[in-house]
Formats: structure tokens, sequence, C-alpha cells
């Protein structure tokens, strides 16, 4: 990965180039993999092949071409963008190589679960691992714990009975994954891929969690009358929803 910047007078130039590929097509501009005061870098999958894109001030300034250079109005403002992207960047290196040690881990926590002596339970309690490669990972039992794993790829990962309590699964894949009794209060699962299978029947969940799933069963069209009424009868719940505002509540009529 080749992350450059640097400022000549009024000038801030750099390089952004060959991203991890478990960065790629993984976040989104309301999920970056970095953000300094408002500058924002991106990894996203466009249709052209070009998956690198740096986002500066809250405004796409350039795109996939690996190189930036602009001119700033003067010196001040070009040394405060050199010292948001130096930032951004940072954040981003210390992703590449966060947790450094993580395939030892789970090898670690491979023994634990087979009894061996020398294994030991995965602690990945505020681990990094956002864009991180999981999926088919024996992570039952772990301590995940307010992880990051936004964009994680957690399909078909084992985390029965894991603790998740206050992670971040935003934008997480989970398809196939085994969540049996897997503790997610706290959790956020927001544009996450959640289960539809018996391994996801025994989560344990709070009541945000609750009302996420409720509103999204209960704005289900769904032509069965008994169905219908079940779906109503949620409506003062499901509009408990975190996202209702930004979204209509259910069972008023739009105006």
């Amino acid at each position: 990965m080749k992350l450059t910047v640097e400022r000549e007078g009024t000038i801030v130039k750099g390089t952004f180039e060959d991203f991890p590929e478990r960065w790629i097509s993984k976040f989104d501009y309301n999920s970056p993999l970095a953000e300094a005061d408002g500058f924002k870098v991106c990894s996203l999958n466009s249709t052209q092949f070009k998956p690198e894109i740096l986002f500066l001030s809250g405004s796409k300034e350039e795109e996939s071409s690996g190189k930036f250079e602009r001119d700033f109005s003067s010196e001040e403002k070009a040394q405060e963008v050199f010292e948001k992207v130096e930032k951004c960047f940072e954040i981003m290196r210390e992703l590449n190589e966060s947790p450094k040690n993580l395939a030892e881990i789970l090898e670690a926590h491979k023994k634990w679960l087979e009894a061996e002596y020398s294994g030991s339970r995965a602690n990945l309690r505020g681990a990094d691992l956002r864009g991180a490669d999981l999926s088919y990972a024996n992570l039952r039992g772990a301590d995940l714990r307010g992880a990051d794993l936004r964009g994680a790829d957690l399909s078909y990962a084992d985390l029965r009975g894991a603790d998740l309590r206050g992670a971040d699964l935003s934008y997480a894949d989970l398809r196939g994954a085994d969540l049996s009794r897997a503790d997610l209060r706290g959790a956020y699962l927001d544009f996450s891929c959640l289960p539809l299978w018996c391994g996801s029947l025994s989560m344990i969940v709070d009541r945000r969690i609750t009302a996420q799933i409720a509103y999204h069963f209960s704005a289900l069209k769904c032509d069965d009358p008994e169905a219908v009424e079940l779906q109503k009868s949620l409506y003062d719940f499901a509009n408990t929803f975190h996202r209702v505002g930004e979204i209509p509540k259910l069972g008023v009529e739009a105006e």
C-alpha cells in the first residue's frame, strides 16, 4: 500500500495506491476508512475498476487516479490540509497492520477450543478489524466486545457464543454466519447482511436491535390478513427503531 503526502508552499500533493483487496467494495462515503476533521478517505468499487477515492473537506476532490495535487490559497490552508490528510493516511497505515497477529490469535483460539494446553481464548476486544477477511473463521466463544468490524467479511464464520457486545458490525457481511447464542447487545448492525437461517435464531439482542428487526418485519408487504394484523400490532414498538426520522413511521399516512 502506497500512501504519501507532502506540502510545497501552497501546494499539497501525494499518492494513494495499492489498497488491500479487503478494502475494496467494503466502505462508502458514510463509512470511511479514515476521517480527520471532516476529511475522509473511502474505498469504493467502481465500474471503471478504479477503487481508490480521496475525499477532502467532505466532498470528492480527487478520484481514482492514485495521485493528487492541489494549490490552496495560502500556506496556512495548505498546511491544514496536509496535516489532516497525513492523519487519515496514518490511520490507514495502522489499519493495514492491525491487529498484526490476527492469524496467531485465531490459531491460539482454535487450540483453546480443542482444549490444548498452548491455546488461549481470542481476545479481540476493541480490535480494529475494519474490512478484515474473517470468512469461515472459527470465532466460537471469542471476546469481540467493542470491536470495530465495519465492512468485515464474516460470511460463514462460526460466532456461536461469541461476545459481540458493543461491536460495530455496520456493513458487515454475515451471510451464513452462525450466531447461535452470540451476544449482540449494544452492537450496531446498520446496513449489515444478517443471516436468515437457524444459526441466527438464538442470538442475544437488546431492545434497540429488536425494534430494528421489528421495523423491517412490519414494513414487509404481505397479502395475508392475519400477518398484516400482526404487523400493525407491532407498529408502536417498531417505530422506536433508531432510524425513524430518516425513514417514515409505520402506520402514518403520507400527507
